[in-house]
């Protein structure tokens, strides 16, 4: 890097810092937990079903990241799953975070949350992944048609009530078929795991269960679960990766500011970014920058649910 664009990227990088710092005061955060005298942002992290310890120290990454590009505070907080991260969004007790796409909707909807970034593939496409059934071979049900001429019978297990794969996508699938899962099956649960509601299938404690693709197939690579313990009923078209969601009620600049840092993280500092990368599966590059129209087609689905799925009381108490 030349001494010109060296000083150019100190410059703008002391310019960016600076609008931070003026942003942020004012909000009540700038002498929490430690009396630095700098502003604090909380970023908060979902352990996904296999990769704790990468999620984990990702989210550091990024967090050491944004303190250096924007001369924050950064600190890392756990969230159980994708409902606690939508109240702590709203409560204040998080500001950034990586939601599912159901998740981030139901934030969205409720004012708390703004999408600014999505996960890519080095050829710059977005990250997507997709939505399946599975059941156990035992159980003979291996057709859609099957799924609905036995489903008296039949267990069925959704995951996370603010998963997209694991509830939001499946359930309105059930429903093109005429299927309302309460009504129609023997039973219904919610495991609030992808890989606990894989494993109740693979060893007999429920029947059907939807789940995301990605984590069967990285179980099943990992070695933990078999392909032969499942028969895939059916596969949805390719949904996209949920966002970085930063908390709505923050002051535009922050909000701008984190939201340029993040897509300009691959090029300012590789080594981090990769770092950051490394908790998000299936190859993903950098973070690209979206908006809540990215969504639309998940906001469809969410439109076309009964209330009662879709309200406040889906993410209360981390249900």
């Amino acid at each position: 890097m030349s001494a010109g664009v060296s000083e150019g990227w100190r410059r703008r990088s002391f310019f960016v810092a600076l609008s931070v710092l003026l942003a942020f005061a004012g909000c009540g955060r700038s002498g929490d937990g430690g009396g630095e005298g700098r502003p604090l942002l909380r970023i908060g992290f979902t352990p996904t079903e296999d990769t704790l310890a990468d999620r984990e120290e990702s989210t550091r990454a990024l967090a050491r990241y944004l303190e250096h590009r924007l001369g924050l505070r950064c600190e890392v907080v756990r969230t159980a799953s994708y409902g606690p991260a939508v109240e702590a969004l709203a409560t204040g007790e998080i500001d950034l975070v990586a939601l599912a796409p159901f998740a981030y909707v139901l934030a969205h909807r409720r004012g708390v949350a703004e999408a600014i970034a999505l996960t890519a593939y080095a050829d710059g496409q977005a990250r997507s992944y997709s939505s399946v059934f599975v059941s156990k071979p035992e159980r003979e049900v291996r057709t859609m048609d099957d799924l609905v001429r036995r489903a008296s019978e039949l267990r069925f297990s959704f995951t996370d009530r603010a998963s997209n794969s694991g509830h939001l996508a499946p359930r309105a699938k059930l429903a093109t078929l005429g299927l309302k899962p309460e009504e129609a099956f023997r039973s219904v649960s919610f495991t609030g795991s992808h890989a606990v509601a894989l494993l109740d299938v693979a060893y007999g404690e429920t029947d059907v269960a939807a789940v995301s693709a990605s984590t069967l197939e990285r179980l099943v690579a990992s070695g933990r679960l078999r392909s032969e313990q499942f028969v895939e009923l059916w596969r949805s078209d390719p949904m996209p990766n949920g966002p970085m969601a930063i908390r709505a009620q923050l002051p535009a600049a922050l909000k701008a500011a984190v939201k340029d840092a993040l897509a300009a993280m691959h090029r300012a500092d590789p080594v981090a970014s990769g770092r950051a990368m490394a908790g998000f599966s299936g190859g993903a590059a950098f973070f690209a920058p979206c908006d809540d129209e990215t969504f639309s087609t998940v906001h469809a689905l969410a439109d076309a649910m009964p209330a009662e799925f879709t309200g406040p009381d889906v993410v209360e108490g981390g249900r």
